[in-house]
């Protein structure tokens, strides 16, 4: 699997000879192998001298592989997102343009947001990712 991994190692440490070993329980190996595909396709067209528009859509698929190895969990985690846009522009004069702008953006979760992990930061702080989770899109209009 390719991909991201990392690995975070906790240690016992013997308070008579000082001597490390690796603590198997708190191990926390992880992968995560993403790939994107996208399809864009977009159509302008001037409605008279000083009004122009443009639409457009993005399809993109993103198909996820995460691998707790040190549990063993192993989950696919697929999905498909149509973001649109949409460009008008007006000419005010020779030297003054307006354009508004209407499009998504997509917000993936990074990798420790997917990794099922639990990681004990203090005895009140306690993160764990959740590896259903999908890129989240946002509005943006200007």
């Amino acid at each position: 699997m390719g991909g991201w991994a990392g690995r975070l190692r906790y240690t016992n440490i013997d308070s008579v000879t000082k001597a490390e070993s690796i603590n198997a329980l708190r191990r926390n190996r992880f992968a995560l192998d993403q790939s994107t595909f996208a399809l864009y396709g977009s159509y302008q067209m001037r409605l008279n001298e000083s009004w122009g528009v443009l639409g457009g859509a993005r399809a993109e698929y993103t198909g996820m592989e995460v691998a707790q190895l040190t549990s063993a969990l192993v989950s696919d985690n697929n999905y498909l997102n149509v973001i649109p846009s949409f460009f008008v522009t007006c000419k005010a004069s020779d030297q003054t343009t307006v354009r508004l702008s209407y499009a998504h953006r997509i917000r993936r979760p990074g990798a420790n947001d997917l990794n099922p992990f639990v990681v004990y930061r203090d005895e009140f702080n306690v993160f764990s990712g959740n590896p259903g989770r999908i890129g989240k899109t946002e509005k943006i209009g200007r």
